[in-house]
């Protein structure tokens, strides 16, 4: 060889122990550097100028489905055809060519996963590093839809208050013209009867519509309940159809009803029955405009109860009609000027499936009117048989007694007071829970009216120090807006005698009064 020309052997061998120890240096740098470039947790490979792998660690392998000898000297276009023309050709290709380093994010078209890649140019080819960000892609995605599905949430609440706020304004506005007018024609017995059933209706109708929102809260904490027993569904349908005749007379529509004569008896509720009925009828009053038809009618199909209400008004689009019973599905449900909170239909599949029964919706298209369709199993039937009359209630020495009303808001207080006097008791009032238990020490009531939300002092403390003074013998009565059973708990823990749910009405006062008596009178 030329290269040992003109040197001695001496020399030569010199030469060669410096080349062997540099290649020995060589080696050693070259598995250290792999022995890094493996250890490390990134995706490490690299390419040529042909675009050829020339390295690769054990990272690259698992994300590129290969292993090292499948990958060096080989194209990696040809092994992954399906590369060009997406993100990731597009910008190695760009760093090749303008020999400048680029950073970028990108979903794998190799494998099921994201990384985080760092593309470095130089005189050999492209050195990559990459690193899986999956975990945090995923997260981040899972952030965006919470994000977007809180952003709806919130949507949905704002849209369901603003209806909420329109449907209490709606009883709201005869309740406050009837007052007025009620000032003004004050001589007037027939005016004044009038206004008085305005309020009374639209007092009803807020009345619902806290019930409905409590119902809803019930049903989504699985804590509804119903008093089961046999039930003449024949009569409750009837009551449905009493208590709704004001909205149908009002908007004139033309009502036919078809029932059985025969008593057919359901085990079930019979306050939620009513409740199931009359959102189905109001539900086809509301959208049925003035001078259309409504029908209601009923018959015993294998076994079962069936119950159909139709309607001649603005219809369900087909696309609805599997949604029509979710929870206020009445904002999308029907194009129309028709408002509500999208409740009550909710309610009824809920009370439905509660009693064992089913309920559908039917429609041919919006301007094509609906049927709901209740199906309730049958208990028995009294064929031929006269309706039993209804038992009277026991009746109770109607003597006057002493109350005590406790209650922080005026008008309640005197209006309860008034009420209260005018059947005959002698009532005295409180502001506060400690002017209340000082008035009830000084002169023991037989019947106390208790608001549970009072300033200071609240009632269940109210309720403990009388008990703790004068025993049993006041009847104890907690007033609240609250119906929950939590609150419930709670009144009963207090040793309240009976729970009323604000508004009360003149029968529940009246029962409960009777109560009292009735206690009093054994005693």
């Amino acid at each position: 060889m030329r290269f040992f020309i003109d040197r001695t052997p001496a020399e030569e061998s010199n030469v060669l122990r410096s080349l062997s120890a540099r290649l020995a240096e060589c080696e050693a740098a070259r598995d250290e550097l792999s022995a890094i470039v493996n250890g490390i947790r990134d995706v490490y490979y690299a390419f040529d100028q042909r675009w050829r792998f020339t390295d690769v660690n054990a990272q690259a392998e698992r994300m590129w489905g290969r292993t090292r000898a499948q990958l060096i000297g080989h194209v990696v276009w040809q092994l992954y055809p399906q590369l060009p023309g997406k993100e990731f050709y597009t910008r190695v290709m760009g760093a090749m060519e303008q020999q400048k380093p680029v950073q970028f994010e990108a979903r794998s078209d190799v494998c099921s996963g994201w990384y985080e890649s760092y593309v470095y140019p130089c005189s050999l080819g492209l050195r990559i590093f990459a690193r899986d960000i999956t975990v945090r892609k995923n997260a981040e995605e899972v952030r965006e839809c919470r994000l977007q599905e809180a952003q709806c949430s919130n949507a949905a609440k704002e849209e369901f208050l603003a209806i909420l706020a329109h449907e209490l304004r709606n009883p709201l506005s005869p309740i406050r013209a009837a007052v007025q007018i009620m000032r003004l024609r004050s001589d007037d017995p027939e005016i004044l009867q009038q206004q008085e059933n305005v309020i009374e209706r639209q007092v009803c109708t807020i009345a619902r519509i806290v019930e409905d929102l409590f119902d809803v809260s019930r049903i989504r904490h699985n804590k509804l309940e119903l008093q089961a027993m046999p039930v003449n569904v024949i009569a409750a349908v009837e009551n449905a159809l009493e208590t709704s005749q004001s909205m149908i007379h009002a908007r004139n529509h033309q009502l036919t009803v078809s029932l059985p004569q025969d008593p057919v008896f359901v085990q079930g509720d019979p306050t939620r029955l009513e409740q199931i009925f009359w959102n189905l009828i109001i539900n086809a009053a509301k959208y049925t405009p003035s001078g259309g038809r409504i029908s209601v009618t009923a018959a015993l199909e294998d076994g079962y109860f069936v119950l159909r209400i139709r309607d001649t008004g603005t219809g369900i689009a087909p696309e609805l009609l599997h949604h029509i019973f979710d929870l206020c599905a009445q904002v999308e449900r029907r194009h129309s000027s028709v408002h509500g909170l999208g409740i009550g239909l909710t309610l009824v599949r809920h009370l439905v499936d509660a009693h064992g029964g089913s309920v559908r919706a039917f429609s041919a298209g919006p301007g094509q009117g609906s049927e709901f369709v209740v199906n309730l199993p049958v208990l028995y039937i009294e064929v031929d048989a006269q309706r039993p009359p209804e038992p009277a209630p026991e009746t109770v020495s109607a003597a006057p007694q002493r109350v005590l009303v406790v209650e922080d808001d005026s008008d309640s207080r005197h209006t309860l007071k008034m009420m209260l006097e005018l059947w005959g008791h002698t009532v005295d009032v409180a502001a506060d829970g400690t002017e209340g238990v000082t008035k009830a020490k000084l002169s023991p009531p037989n019947v106390a009216f208790v608001d549970v939300g009072l300033p200071g002092m609240d009632g269940y403390e109210v309720a403990r120090q009388v008990r703790a003074a004068l025993g049993k013998q006041p009847y104890l009565i907690a007033l609240t807006g609250f119906g929950q059973e939590s609150v419930r708990r709670h009144t009963a823990e207090a040793d309240f005698d009976r729970h009323l749910v604000k508004p009360a009405s003149l029968d529940e006062i009246k029962r409960v009064l009777a109560e009292a008596a009735g206690r009093t009178v054994a005693t």
